[in-house]
């Protein structure tokens, strides 16, 4: 036993995997008070899937897993470390997608399969998921959707942070380059000025500097070479 009256009956990749004594008292209730073990067991496997779904997006999300609960009334996926806000909506939504992958086998397949032990066992995963899928995405604590819902907000404000921020560098880059164009127009408007009043201009001294340094190493070449 595992202590709080449930029972591990299974490890997988490492994470222990309880059943608490109500999950039969539920299942009893939600197959109608009628002996179906089948139906049962497709309830268990919902449940048990939909806590591996956000087993799967806690270990995502760089957390540790500590164990897998289910109860009468739902289950619980136990983890450590610490999840921002945007982390736990994220593993809130791990449960409901995990379900939602299960529906197509509920509505496609069971259906086919008739009243055979297969059949039974699989509808589960149609309508009474879906079910359980709209329950937990109710805004209301301790449901998934008391958090799960957060993330679009938080999602929207992050999509309305990142337009702000490209729009703020967009204009940077305009005000930049009307600057450079701005000092270029300065620079030509003194060139201009500097070449009215007749005295040289910076192109003009930049080229009398250049060829008082050509002279120079020709000099310098000239006294190192030999004499013939």
């Amino acid at each position: 036993m595992s202590g709080r009256g449930s029972l591990v009956i299974a490890r997988l990749r490492g994470i222990p995997i309880a059943v608490h004594w109500s999950l039969a008292l539920s299942a009893l209730v939600l197959g109608r008070l009628r002996f179906a073990p089948w139906a049962w067991l497709g309830l268990v496997l919902v449940v048990l899937a939909h806590e591996l779904g956000h087993a799967a997006l806690v270990r995502r999300n760089g957390l540790d897993v500590e164990g897998i609960e289910l109860f009468g009334w739902g289950g619980e996926c136990r983890h450590g470390g610490y999840a921002t806000r945007w982390q736990l909506a994220e593993i809130a939504w791990g449960g409901v997608l995990a379900q939602a992958l299960l529906l197509p086998v509920g509505y496609l397949v069971a259906p086919r399969l008739g009243a055979s032990i297969p059949g039974e066992l699989l509808a589960s995963f149609g309508e009474p998921s879906l079910l359980m899928i709209g329950l937990n995405l109710l805004p209301i604590p301790p449901l998934d959707g008391s958090r799960a819902w957060s993330l679009v907000a938080m999602a929207w404000r992050r999509r309305r942070a990142a337009r702000q921020r490209s729009s703020i560098a967009r204009r940077g880059a305009a005000l930049a380059k009307q600057r450079e164009r701005d000092m270029r127009a300065v620079h030509e408007l003194e060139r201009d000025k500097v070449s009215e009043r007749g005295e040289p201009s910076a192109v003009v001294l930049e080229g009398e500097v250049a060829e008082q340094v050509r002279r120079a190493i020709k000099r310098a070449v000239d006294e190192h070479e030999p004499r013939r």
